[in-house]
């Protein structure tokens, strides 16, 4: 896996902003090189949170070249389930969020606390 972790934002503001398919497509080429060669990836769980929550082009540009990159599901073993709890706490004590934000954290197929997870792990 590479150093780079790519959140849904990262493909999502461009895709809606800055960079829509028909405007720039050599952009969307360019990441996809980029994912291929493993410059970067992207996680099994922001994918999920892509191909779940859109119906539009970049659903689809995942779905035509997630055969051609490796979308790697999180590691699942102690030392990750340790780094999310310190991700959870530390969520729960900065006091920068608030309950509902550290419920919407820890529930199921959200990304941000995986990424953080992989990132810790790999040190990246």
């Amino acid at each position: 896996m590479s150093g780079y972790l790519l959140d849904a934002n990262v493909l999502i503001t461009p895709h809606k902003q800055y960079y829509p398919f028909d405007f720039a497509p050599s952009f969307w080429e360019q990441l996809a090189n980029v994912l291929r060669r493993k410059d970067a990836t992207i996680l099994r769980v922001v994918s999920k949170e892509i191909l779940n929550k859109m119906n539009d082009f970049l659903s689809e540009w995942l779905k035509e070249i997630k055969e051609d990159i490796k979308i790697p599901s999180v590691e699942r073993n102690q030392k990750v389930h340790d780094n999310y709890a310190l991700v959870l706490q530390h969520i729960q004590t900065c006091g920068f969020y608030t309950n509902t934000a550290l419920l919407n954290w820890a529930r199921d197929g959200v990304a941000d606390p995986w990424l953080i997870v992989t990132a810790m792990n790999n040190d990246y």
